[in-house]
Order: structure tokens, then sequence, then C-alpha cells
């Protein structure tokens, strides 16, 4: 989840009803803080949508080109050590770490507090797919 990025979201849009009701160059400079706004929103909602509906059509076993196909480019790539939000794996139970891992995706949510992760061997195939999902 991106608490800063949907406050200036959700500012920007505020800030835009408001500019929109003034005259001359406040009026326009409220028109693109509300189009910004609203296309920005849209984007990030329309990127969780597509990771949402992907990640049901990845199995295990698929190549790392059709992870990228259906879910475009991950937010974080790391070497399998490192888990949500930085937590370093294996430092306190080896088994964390997916036998024969050698890279991770991972698709962060940006509305929610939630990430899919997907880890790859040396062959790039998917040897495992989670979900984190706070509550």
């Amino acid at each position: 989840m991106n608490t800063p990025g949907i406050a200036a979201i959700l500012v920007a849009f505020l800030v835009g009803i408001v500019f929109v009701a003034a005259h001359g160059w406040w009026r326009r400079i409220g028109i693109v803080c509300l189009v910004g706004s609203i296309a920005t929103a849209g984007f990030f909602l329309m990127r969780d949508r597509r990771i949402g509906s992907g990640a049901a059509r990845i199995a295990i076993g698929d190549s790392q080109a059709h992870v990228l196909a259906l879910l475009g480019r991950p937010t974080q790539i790391t070497d399998c050590s490192t888990g949500y939000g930085g937590y370093k794996r294996g430092e306190l139970d080896k088994s964390e770490i997916a036998p024969g891992c050698v890279e991770e995706y991972w698709y962060y949510s940006f509305y929610f507090p939630a990430s899919s992760t997907y880890s790859f061997d040396s062959d790039k195939k998917v040897i495992r797919k989670y979900d984190l999902n706070s509550p």
C-alpha cells in the first residue's frame, strides 16, 4: 500500500475541485489537477486489477516470460533472500527460501497492503507463487 501516493492523489483531486470553481488560470490549474488525479488513480486501479486477474492464470512451471506477459514489469526483483518490506529471509528459518530459487518478482498493490510474489529457478520457471495480504 502506497499511503503517500494515495494521499497525493486525494490532495490533487481536492485542489482540483476547489480551483475549478475559480476563474482564469486557477480554473485551468484545477482542471489539470482533476484530470491528472483521475488518470493516475485509474492507472493504478487497472494495474492492481491486472495483477489480481493474472495471478490466477499463472501456474507452477510457467516461464518468466509468461509471467511478464500477463502481469507486466514487477514492482521489485530480488534474489530470494529478501521478503516483504525488506525483511531478510533465512536468518532464523532456512525453509523460508524456496529450494532452487534464484530470482523473485514482487508485484505490490498500490491501494491495498498486499503483494503477489513469484519465485523462479535457474531455468526461469515458476517454482513457487504466493500472495501476501494484510487483514
